[in-house]
């Protein structure tokens, strides 16, 4: 349990980084200065919601808390994974956009999020 723990906060901190750092860029623009305040920002509330998403997996949980933490770490997870063929593999990028990333991010968070609620007994069964 400690590692899955593990892995879904660092998840949920990804995708948390993902979220801010598109607000931020939003906010202050896309210019080289704005990366001094988006970033900084952005990894704050990465460690924020990989702690608090740590902390809150230590105490017993129910399904839907975990079912939506599986999701919310696949997002992050399958966006970096996505970013990462599209940049090492050439032939993809014309294929892999930013918002066909997105959009597929979310859906694999989807289908996780729902396999995991699935997956897991009601709290009355343990």
């Amino acid at each position: 349990m400690e590692l899955r723990r593990l892995v879904l906060s660092v998840g949920v901190g990804g995708t948390a980084f993902l979220v801010a750092s598109v607000i931020g860029f939003t906010v202050f623009g896309g210019d080289f200065p704005s990366v001094f305040y988006v970033l900084p920002l952005a990894l704050g509330s990465a460690l924020a919601a990989a702690g608090g998403t740590y902390v809150a997996l230590g105490s017993r949980r129910g399904r839907p808390v975990r079912a939506l933490l599986t999701g919310t770490a696949a997002v992050g997870y399958s966006f970096f994974l996505l970013w990462f063929v599209r940049y090492s593999i050439a032939r993809t990028r014309g294929t892999l956009s930013f918002d066909l990333i997105a959009i597929l991010s979310v859906a694999v968070a989807v289908v996780v999020a729902a396999l995991a609620w699935r997956s897991q007994p009601m709290a009355a069964e343990t």
